[in-house]
């Protein structure tokens, strides 16, 4: 089949695609309108209410809104396409070529081209012959058919393949169509089409599946189509398989009495759990079940804490992808539960402070380094001097630090206001320049730990001079280390933190791709290393590679 372009065919089909483009996204925001009525009906409400929310949100309206970006995508194709053949083959508005056509027309030049040069040949070489022996009697004028075979030359190429206006201009135009169609395959549209289009197909079926399945056991039916709908589109298990696991689901849910937003983390995080907790009686499993719920409630708190903060959606994006971390671990980071809440806090007050992802994942990549949110610092086995001198300071106090308080998070202490009471008496006491660190970026400088300390106090409503009369909870906590530090960067002492980020790593960025950024995030993390932490160089290749790691999954990447 001949390779064909017309540029007012083209320019017309591609004004009508915009057109329908347009209407059709009138359409699609008058249904998003209405489905969006439907989440935000505050009247129906319940666990089954709110999955079928969660469904029409995340699915109905996450396909919508997919099938609209592909329509965008689309749009720009054939745009691309058009604007290229203009560049690249002919810029005229009304342009036409047809491959088989040119070659015909190529064809009979070059033969109308050989005839005019045969006979002009011929015509020639008599005017030489005649010249030659009746030159001596009167000067003849001599033809030449040079002209004429320039003309066919640059026309159709004469006697020669491959040159000539019309072989240059299929040339051009099969050069730019290859070009054109890698440009296609590169952009990866058909394959995200298939896979729009698979998952649609998926759900359609898991529902349909899913209502017949759970006919028995109505409590759990709507939940029970979400996890089917995960299980079989997200995971790729198959229907008896994803049969099997929401039964599981089910035991679990009324054997240990998870909600459902408990069991949807456990299912996706911890899928391991879940089975492990089928073959558990109610009292082996009391333990591990009232751990997860509290581990799981940070995760909520979390969320609770990022609406808070004035974001944008594409930043609660970056911030709610780090989940895809949980239950992985890297370069010895362990992402468990805890670890990624407190990173979406701290991530939350970083973007609310005017940062970039970019400089936000340099920071978490460090903090991936020292601990989590209300972490104390290990002490058994350390030689570091002022963990010794504090350990030794306890230990004088009838208090076995390694014991009770080594690698812990404070908020889970049964005694952690009597803990950090006991902190302050040190540094008041014994002044050490350097303590135990406590937090997510371990801060272990006497007055930047007393800060930290201080804002403690202030998130929990207790005054700075006081002493701790309460435990502290995870959102105190959290709240207290993301505002200090961006307490501490907004201060002049670490200002350089931005101000070097921005000079020095900011050029190294590529902000149409976030792939080609390795080297510009590892940089950025050493950067803040040295600006800010000011600890140890042993630990920067894992800094490096966290804060990669992160920026990957903030961008909803995968680690490789």
């Amino acid at each position: 089949m001949s390779k064909y372009f017309d540029a007012k065919e083209v320019e017309q089909f591609v004004d009508f695609f915009e057109d329908e483009i347009k209407k059709y996204g009138l359409r699609a925001d008058c249904l998003e309108y209405h489905l969006s009525r439907f989440v935000d009906n505050q009247e129906h409400k319940g666990e089954d209410a709110e999955v079928a929310k969660l469904l029409v949100k995340d699915k109905e309206i996450g396909f919508l809104n997919e099938i609209r970006m592909l329509n965008k995508k689309l749009n720009k194709l054939y745009l691309h396409s058009k604007e290229e053949f203009h560049r690249k083959v002919d810029s005229a508005p009304d342009a036409k070529i047809d491959v088989e056509t040119l070659r015909i027309v190529e064809k009979d030049f070059k033969r109308f081209s050989k005839v005019h040069s045969e006979h002009g040949g011929r015509i020639e070489q008599i005017a030489d012959t005649v010249q030659n022996q009746y030159g001596h009697l009167l000067t003849f004028t001599q033809p030449t058919f040079n002209y004429g075979r320039e003309y066919f030359y640059e026309l159709c190429g004469g006697n020669y393949s491959n040159a000539g206006l019309i072989s240059n201009t299929i040339i051009r135009f099969l050069k730019y169509d290859e070009e054109e169609r890698e440009f296609i395959k590169a952009s990866g549209y058909e394959e995200e089409v298939d896979d729009l289009n698979n998952r649609i197909i998926k759900t359609s079926s898991a529902l349909n599946l899913g209502f017949n399945a759970i006919i028995d056991a109505p409590k759990y039916s709507l939940f029970r189509i979400k996890m089917r709908i995960k299980y079989i589109f997200e995971d790729g298990y198959t229907e008896e398989e994803a049969d099997a696991l929401c039964q599981n689901i089910d035991y679990v849910k009324k054997t240990f009495d998870f909600t459902n937003e408990e069991l949807e983390v456990l299912a996706k995080y911890y899928p391991d759990l879940i089975e492990k907790l089928c073959n558990m009686s109610t009292e082996e499993a009391a333990e591990l079940v009232a751990t997860m719920k509290v581990k799981i409630s940070y995760l909520q708190d979390a969320h609770s804490l990022v609406e808070q903060y004035n974001l944008t959606e594409e930043q609660k994006e970056y911030i709610y992808n780090l989940e895809n971390l949980i239950g992985h671990q890297y370069d010895d980071v362990d992402y468990s539960i805890e670890r990624v809440a407190g990173l979406e806090v701290i991530a939350a007050a970083l973007f609310e402070y005017g940062k970039s992802p970019e400089f936000v994942a340099c920071v978490l990549g460090n903090c991936c380094a020292e601990h989590c949110i209300g972490g104390t610092e290990i002490s058994k086995g350390s030689s570091k001097f002022y963990v010794i001198d504090t350990v030794d300071y306890f230990s004088g106090r009838g208090i076995d630090y390694n014991e009770l308080y080594s690698n812990k998070l404070i908020y889970e202490l049964e005694d952690d206001g009597a803990y950090l009471n006991e902190m302050e008496y040190y540094m008041d006491n014994e002044n050490p320049t350097y303590v135990i660190g406590i937090g997510t970026c371990q801060w272990t400088p006497i007055d930047r730990l007393q800060g930290l300390i201080d804002q403690y106090k202030i998130e929990m409503g207790i005054d700075i001079d006081e002493e701790f009369d309460r435990d502290i909870t995870f959102i105190e906590a959290a709240r207290a280390e993301a505002k200090f530090l961006v307490s501490e960067l907004e201060s002049g002492t670490f200002s350089s933190s931005d101000e070097n980020f921005v000079d020095n790593v900011g050029p190294m960025i590529d902000y149409s791709n976030y792939e080609n950024n390795e080297e510009a995030i590892k940089n950025g993390a050493r950067q803040f290393f040295v600006d800010y932490e000011r600890g140890e160089d042993s630990s920067v290749p894992k800094r490096d590679n966290s804060a990669w790691n992160i920026y990957v999954v903030m961008n909803g990447g995968k680690i490789q």
